[in-house]
């Protein structure tokens, strides 16, 4: 496949870095940015944690139980939203890349491409609430404040 094809996915405009430094590269962290709040202990936690166990992803947990239409409630203590950035050891995620683009996988995200074609043990970690995703008019006004008070916040010159 042609560079400029690949890069038309999510995969491939996480996979093409990766290739172009490959073996320079030890740790990578795939963001997409939607998540403009990341904090410095977020970051440091999923390199550490990828670089013991090859992956690490950061969630929170669901919340309450949900009530579906027959009325019944599904249970949530085992379920988690998932987060950006997710880290990889790059060597591990340039195979499972390569292995799931031979097999036609597009995976909603890098650690599911990663679980389904990979070999690293991804595990998840403590995810941050403050780390929200900008998607709708709302979360775009709710960043506007943040950015006013973040203490991580990039100082202007």
């Amino acid at each position: 496949m042609a560079r400029r094809g690949m890069r038309a996915s999510r995969r491939g405009w996480t996979r093409w870095p990766i290739d172009i430094t490959s073996g320079r590269t030890t740790l990578v962290a795939i963001h997409d940015a939607a998540r403009p709040f990341v904090s410095g202990a977020l970051l440091t936690r999923l390199l550490t944690t990828a670089g013991e166990r090859g992956g690490a992803v950061p969630a929170l947990p669901v919340g309450a139980p949900f009530l579906v239409r027959d009325g019944a409630l599904v249970a949530t203590h085992d379920l988690r939203r998932m987060q950006t950035p997710q880290a990889f050891e790059a060597s591990g995620l340039l195979a499972a890349y390569r292995a799931a683009t031979a097999a036609g996988f597009h995976g909603v995200d890098t650690a599911e491409t990663v679980e389904h074609h990979g070999a690293l043990t991804v595990a998840v970690v403590d995810g941050d609430p403050d780390n929200r995703k900008v998607t709708f008019a709302d979360d775009l006004r709710a960043a506007q404040e943040r950015a006013r008070t973040w203490p991580e916040a990039p100082t202007r010159r």
